[in-house]
């Protein structure tokens, strides 16, 4: 049996809306969500699961992301501020 001071971290298995297997838990700390590789064809030499940092999805999960800010709305562009232009004739 392994050591306790070997573990990194603990899986839970769980079960989809539509039946599918998932796995969650955290790994040094890191919460994670493990899914099946749906893409593995027989006899292929690809992982049997994909490991992915855990996000919220659902609108009751708590998101400790702030929340966006709104953007303040664009300024109408001002006009420059030019001297009335004086034609006296007199050459330079």
């Amino acid at each position: 049996m392994p050591n306790k001071e070997d573990e990194i971290g603990a899986l839970w298995e769980s079960t989809t809306k539509d039946g599918k297997v998932y796995l969650k838990g955290k790994i040094d700390g890191q919460e994670v969500i493990l899914f099946r590789n749906e893409w593995k064809k027989d006899g292929e030499r690809t992982p049997d699961w994909r490991v992915y940092k855990s996000q919220p999805r659902d609108a009751g999960q708590q998101d400790n992301r702030p929340a966006p800010q709104p953007q303040a709305a664009p300024r109408a562009a001002q006009p420059v501020y030019a001297p009335p232009y004086a034609d006296d004739s007199v050459p330079f």
